[in-house]
């Protein structure tokens, strides 16, 4: 409809104050939904019924939409944690999967830190659940590639997984970063004694010792 712009005056009738409200409440739910572009037409609208409304129509509906990411992202992470907390890797790993077909503008795997990729990997592969858990540790060892305890996370679920040649050069990282920082010599000869099994053709990994690392 042809409305006078100018309703900052104290002139604006009820009618045309409920629709400058619904154009701005419409585009929230717009930003909130993604579609910026429409979040955006909706603010300008809004900004041309009321001069009163001082924003840039374009900033205010990019940061309504990161804002509702952001919120997505965090509660997402919290299902995760919860997930994996009662040992239903598979499920988080899962969840993680339809939470970006669902959602991509969601920064999920830049709310979990690398030591929550890291534990994820480490403790969906010791409790059986390897295969589901892979992506956990690409994830962890590409926001920490240095750290040698994730390293070494990754590698045992490469050598659980048959990756042998991967498996190896992940536990040789971890050793040598053990040695530079002083980590441990009983987790130096661990580590060495699973890549001369390895490099053996024989699996280090029997169900003892398994059971201590999930014990450890």
């Amino acid at each position: 409809s042809d409305l006078d712009p100018s309703l900052a005056d104290g002139g604006n009738d009820a009618a045309e104050r409920r629709l400058v409200l619904a154009t701005l409440e419409a585009g929230k739910e717009a930003a909130a939904a993604g579609q910026i572009e429409r979040a955006a037409q909706l603010f300008a609208q809004a900004a041309a019924l009321d001069p009163a409304i001082a924003v840039d129509p374009d900033a205010e509906a990019q940061r309504l939409a990161t804002e509702r990411q952001q919120q997505a992202a965090a509660s997402a992470a919290t299902v995760v944690l919860e997930l994996s907390e009662r040992g239903a890797y598979r499920e988080a790993m899962q969840r993680l999967a339809e939470i970006d077909v669902a959602s991509p503008g969601v920064a999920i795997t830049s709310t979990l830190s690398a030591e929550d990729w890291n534990r994820l990997c480490w403790d969906g592969a010791l409790a059986g659940q390897v295969e589901a858990v892979m992506p956990a540790c690409a994830r962890a060892v590409s926001l920490a590639p240095d750290d040698g305890g994730i390293r070494d996370s990754r590698g045992l679920a490469r050598a659980l997984t048959g990756d042998t040649v991967g498996a190896i050069a992940d536990f040789d990282a971890a050793v040598q970063w053990a040695q530079t920082t002083g980590y441990g010599q009983d987790f130096v000869d661990q580590r060495q004694a699973w890549i001369d099994a390895l490099n053996a053709g024989t699996n280090p990994f029997d169900e003892p010792t398994l059971d201590a690392l999930r014990n450890n």
